[in-house]
């Protein structure tokens, strides 16, 4: 039976079986590698695991989009909260108006972007006689 097969199709099947078997792997274990790859959203990244856990590598044009988007948040909340002063806003106010301004920037929430933001708002607050606690700045975030 195996001498009427020609060895270019067996040569062609064992490529197919090969194809499919990484095919297979590749998505039984790096499925989330593979969706952060497609996913729809700002940011590309590429994550690779290595027995230790998984170590995510950014790509230098995001993090240069990341920084000039955390300088232009932190420029806006600080004449924000300038300007709220100014007007003699209420802590409450205060809070929803600084979370309103933040809203465009929620991608940068809980990265090292996210705390630098924190830490002007924080800043700029505590220069206003407003002592923020890290519940509101975790509210400011998280609002809608």
């Amino acid at each position: 039976m195996l001498k009427n097969i020609p060895w270019s199709n067996f040569l062609l099947m064992i490529a197919i079986l090969t194809i499919g078997y990484y095919l297979v792997v590749g998505l039984v274990y790096y499925r989330s590698s593979i969706q952060a790859i497609f996913r729809k959203g700002r940011r590309s990244s590429s994550v690779t695991s290595d027995q230790g856990g998984a170590q995510e590598q950014l790509d230098p044009a995001d993090v240069r989009d990341d920084f000039a988007s955390t300088k232009e948040a932190i420029d806006k909340l600080k004449s924000v909260i300038e300007r709220a002063t100014a007007d003699g806003v209420d802590r409450q106010d205060l809070l929803h108006v600084v979370s309103f301004h933040l809203q465009p920037y929620k991608i940068l929430h809980g990265t090292a972007f996210g705390v630098a933001i924190n830490n002007s708002i924080t800043r700029e607050c505590d220069q206003c006689g407003h002592n923020l606690s890290e519940d509101e700045l975790d509210a400011i975030w998280s609002s809608k």
